[in-house]
């Protein structure tokens, strides 16, 4: 670790960077950072985050941009001793910041050590905060520290999977995502690891050493970090990581690759209840016979739920959704379903689709009324003194089960008992199809 007074960094007015990829990097943030954003950056005491937390901010000055508009998160998960070494190190370095600190309640120690400790339950808790201080602070862009070699690991990871190109290339320097509801951004992808080390031994950013990346057998990434990329390395026949062809030529390929990606427009939001712990929902934009089995792909990797897929299931699940029809297809928690030639995939539990809800208010007036997150305008007469509730298995509407009626107005099976009706001597007289929830 370089030493330095972590004072100077901070309080400097400008850094004069020079380096190779400089231009691009300030380029990219100028072309995606709107003068009055405010941003947000989770930190570590790792290089690739102190480095771009340091260019962000010169970024800023140089620019003549608001720096109070910089928000700094820091996620303390208490697995290591060192967690509260590094907290105390960021505390100092962005003394003069927007500094956040969330810290784990439960400390470290030899027996809860692994506690939640996996890499996916890590991520789900660093998502959750950052998600929390973006709507709280009204963020309008992330920012990751990705760095190149990070993206041809996970390109890695996913060629050991299955992948197709839209896969092969991991990440991209800027895209929506759907578990924070913002766009990320990840300005530093085109750098790989050493070119971030030599910035900040050479600018003199002090960082530390990641010791959980030591470890093979810790996780697949740490097994190719380790024991694999090294080896790929010597290959190269370069004098070092920095100039390899090997990490040249994946550069090139990200680089045709990013010129020809299509934004995947085909995911429209369908309206959520906070009931049905739900994260996502969404109606595919296409007909089920148009969609190709690379569009499913992208949408699939676009969603986060690629854990466990292959070839053979792109193909079954490509034949499911062009030839099937009213069925659904449960994988990593997510629905695929097919229902009147229209395509859903949903994040839920295996039975969400069969819950009821027993919320019902007697129409007193006509008046906007809200039964259950929906706001519901009463401007009929008749339906005074009736009872405003939603659907039950013992329904029947038109001499039909309610089942049987929402079949035959081609309503999903997800939607169909979150419809509010309208009830009058215990018999379902009206409804409000075009009013409902998932």
């Amino acid at each position: 670790m370089t030493k330095i007074n972590i004072k100077n960094i901070f309080q400097t007015e400008s850094i004069n960077f020079t380096f190779k990829n400089k231009d691009t990097i300030f380029t990219n943030l100028k072309k995606n950072i709107k003068s009055d954003y405010k941003v947000l950056v989770a930190v570590s005491w790792w290089s690739d985050s102190i480095l771009l937390s340091t260019l962000l901010r010169n970024f800023f000055l140089h620019n003549s941009l608001n720096t109070n508009n910089i928000y700094f998160i820091h996620l303390n998960h208490n697995t290591r001793k060192n967690n509260i070494k590094d907290e105390i190190f960021i505390k100092e370095f962005f003394k003069w910041t927007n500094l956040i600190i969330k810290t784990r309640k439960d400390k470290y120690t030899h027996k809860n050590k692994a506690l939640n400790k996996t890499e996916n339950n890590l991520r789900n808790r660093r998502y959750k905060e950052i998600k929390n201080i973006s709507k709280k602070e009204k963020i309008d862009l992330i920012l990751f520290w990705h760095n190149l070699t990070d993206r041809i690991e996970s390109s890695f990871m996913n060629i050991l999977r299955w992948c197709g190109l839209q896969w092969l290339q991991s990440m991209w320097i800027i895209q929506d995502h759907h578990l924070l509801n913002k766009p990320v951004f990840r300005p530093i992808l085109n750098l790989s690891k050493d070119e971030v080390i030599e910035l900040c031994k050479k600018y003199k950013i002090s960082y530390i050493h990641d010791e959980t990346n030591d470890n093979p057998q810790t996780s697949l990434r740490n097994f190719l970090r380790i024991k694999i990329f090294p080896q790929i390395y010597k290959l190269s026949n370069k004098k070092n990581k920095t100039t390899n062809s090997f990490i040249q030529s994946f550069q090139n390929i990200y680089n045709q690759l990013d010129e020809k990606k299509t934004d995947i427009s085909l995911l429209k939001n369908i309206i959520k209840s906070p009931y049905r712990n739900c994260k996502f929902a969404y109606e595919i934009d296409i007909f089920k016979k148009l969609i190709k089995k690379e569009q499913l792909i992208d949408i699939i990797k676009k969603l986060w739920i690629y854990k466990n897929i292959n070839n053979n299931f792109i193909e079954e699940l490509h034949f499911f959704i062009t030839n099937k029809d009213n069925r659904f297809k449960y994988l990593n928690n997510s629905y695929f379903r097919v229902s009147h030639s229209k395509i859903y995939v949903i994040w839920a539990s295996q039975n969400f689709r069969t819950k009821t809800i027993d919320k019902k208010l007697t129409i007193n007036k006509l008046w906007n009324i809200s039964l259950w997150k929906l706001n519901i305008q009463i401007n009929n007469k008749a339906l005074i003194w009736c009872i405003l509730r939603f659907p039950q298995a013992w329904d029947r509407f038109k001499n039909k089960t309610w089942n049987q009626y929402c079949i035959s107005q081609k309503i999903p099976i997800f939607w169909r008992n979150f419809i509010p009706v309208v009830e009058k001597d215990w018999k379902i007289i009206d409804n409000f199809k075009n009013i409902y929830i998932l």
